[in-house]
C-alpha cells in the first residue's frame, strides 16, 4: 500500500482505500438536489426555452454560446451547497493556471490579506505577504479604497480578490488611506511563494505552529518544524488553524499522518455509487507530542480534516469556536475546450463516521474572541501576544496542566 507522501494527485486512487464498510448505512444527500415537483419533458423544455430566448430576448447581443455557458454555471450552482453556491467552478485556462499555482503555494497576487468594511466598502490590510509586490509598500492597517481606480462597493470577497491578481509584470494601482494621508501606490505583480507555516516557542517550552493554508508540501514543512522542536526537547505544541480555509485534500490528510500511526483512519468518504472508502495513514514513525489545535469559524475543508482526525484518535484537544463546516471533496475535470470544471464528487466523514458538514467541528473547549482583537494581537511579539490572544492563552494553559490519566475501560 503506497504512502500518502508518495502520491501527487488531488484525489487518491481507489486502490489506496480499504474496502467499503459492510455495516456503513446509506446516507441521504447533505442538502436537497432533487426537484420537489416533476418537470415533464425536461430536455425538450430546455431546448424550447433556449430557442425562445434567442428569438425573443430584447437584446440581440445574447448568443447561443453565452446561454450554454450560463446553463453550465446554473448546473454547478444547483449541485453546490446552499450556503456556498459558488463552490462549483468553471475556469478559463488562464484562470485555472493561477488556481493550480496557488495550490502549490505560488501566487501572482498583490500579496495583501485584508478584511472588508461594508460601511465604506474599503479593505483594511491585516497582513502583507513576504516577497509579494505589496511587501515594502503596503502596511498593516492601510485602508484600500480603490483598485485600479475602481471602487469596491457591491463586489464579493472573491471578486475583490480577483482584482488583486494579475499577470506577471502587470501594474496594479491602489488608492490607500494611511493615517490621514491618501496615497496612490503602484505595485508590479510578480510570482512569489507563500509561506504557509511558521513556528516559534512559547514560554514554558511549548511549541507554537501557525498554519495558514493547506497547500502542496505543507505537511513536509510541518514534519521539519516538529523535528526541530523535538531536537529542543519540546513535547507539547499548539497548532493554530484559525483562518485556515483549507486547500488540497491530500495534504490535509498528510498533515494528520504526521501524528497518526500506520493503519489509523484519516478520513472516510462517500462517493457516487454509495461506496465508503477509508483513507489510512502509512506512517511507521509518527511524531509523539501532546497537542492542542486552535480553530475558528474560518477553519474549513482540509484544515477540518486535519483537526477532526487528530481529535478522533485522541491526539489533540480542540480550542476555539465552531469551524466552517465544509465536509465535501471536489474534483477538477479538463473539458475538451481546455476549460476546467470543478464540482463535488464525495462527502467526507471523520474517522468515527461523523459528518461535520454545515455544523462544523465543535471545540472541546469553547473560547470566543473578537476577530479584530485577534488581528491586533497578531502584531505583537509572541510572549506579549500570549497575554492578549485568549484562545492561544487557553491552549497554552491546557498544555501546561498535566492531562489526568484515564481509568481503564471495563471489558
Amino acid at each position: 500500500m503506497p504512502s500518502l507522501r508518495s502520491l501527487a494527485v488531488l484525489l487518491l486512487a481507489p486502490a489506496f482505500a480499504l474496502p467499503a464498510l459492510a455495516d456503513a448505512p446509506p446516507r441521504p444527500p447533505l442538502w436537497p438536489v432533487a426537484l420537489e415537483t416533476p418537470f415533464p419533458e425536461a430536455a425538450a423544455s430546455f431546448e424550447q426555452v433556449r430557442k425562445l430566448i434567442l428569438e425573443k430576448y430584447y437584446s440581440s447581443a445574447i448568443t447561443e454560446e453565452s446561454l450554454w455557458h450560463a446553463a453550465i454555471l446554473g448546473m454547478l450552482r444547483h449541485v453546490s451547497p446552499p450556503n456556498d453556491r459558488e463552490l462549483g467552478k468553471l475556469w478559463r485556462p488562464a484562470e485555472y493556471e493561477q488556481v493550480s499555482e496557488a495550490l502549490k503555494g505560488r501566487r501572482l497576487h498583490a500579496g495583501v490579506i485584508s478584511t472588508i468594511d461594508r460601511a465604506d466598502d474599503s479593505l483594511t490590510v491585516t497582513r502583507v505577504l513576504p516577497g509579494s509586490a505589496a511587501d515594502g509598500q503596503v502596511r498593516v492597517q492601510d485602508r484600500i479604497l480603490r483598485i485600479n481606480g475602481e471602487r469596491l462597493g457591491g463586489r464579493s470577497a472573491a471578486q475583490i480578490d480577483a482584482l488583486l491578481q494579475g499577470e506577471s509584470g502587470e501594474r496594479l494601482r491602489l488608492t490607500v488611506v494611511r493615517d490621514i494621508e491618501v496615497l496612490e501606490l503602484a505595485l508590479d505583480i510578480r510570482p512569489f511563494t507563500v509561506v504557509n507555516l511558521r513556528w516559534e516557542v512559547l514560554p514554558g517550552g511549548v511549541g507554537y505552529v501557525d498554519i495558514d493554508n493547506v497547500t502542496q508540501g505543507v505537511a513536509k514543512e510541518l514534519e521539519t518544524a516538529m523535528a526541530a522542536m523535538g531536537a529542543q526537547g519540546i513535547t507539547r505544541a499548539v497548532l493554530d488553524l484559525r483562518g485556515n480555509r483549507g486547500g488540497v485534500f491530500l495534504d490535509g490528510m498528510k498533515l494528520a499522518e504526521v501524528f497518526l500511526p500506520a493503519k489509523a483512519i484519516l478520513v472516510r468518504t462517500l462517493q457516487h455509487d454509495g461506496k465508503v472508502e477509508n483513507f489510512i495513514s502509512s506512517n511507521a514513525a509518527p511524531v509523539q507530542m501532546e497537542l492542542v489545535v486552535l480553530v475558528d469559524r474560518e477553519t474549513g475543508s482540509s484544515a477540518e480534516i486535519f483537526a477532526a482526525a487528530l481529535r478522533a484518535h485522541g491526539k489533540a484537544r480542540i480550542v476555539g469556536t465552531q469551524t466552517y463546516g465544509k465536509a465535501t471533496l471536489e474534483e477538477t475535470f479538463r473539458l475538451n475546450n481546455d476549460w476546467r470544471v470543478k464540482f463535488i464528487v464525495r462527502a467526507m466523514f471523520d474517522p468515527e463516521g461523523k459528518s461535520w458538514h454545515a455544523a462544523g467541528l465543535q471545540p472541546d473547549f469553547a473560547v470566543t474572541m473578537d476577530k479584530a482583537l485577534r488581528r491586533e494581537a497578531e502584531k505583537l511579539p509572541l510572549e506579549a501576544r500570549l497575554q492578549k490572544d485568549l484562545q492561544l492563552n487557553a491552549g497554552w494553559k491546557l498544555l501546561r496542566v498535566p492531562v489526568p490519566a484515564q481509568a481503564p475501560k471495563a471489558d
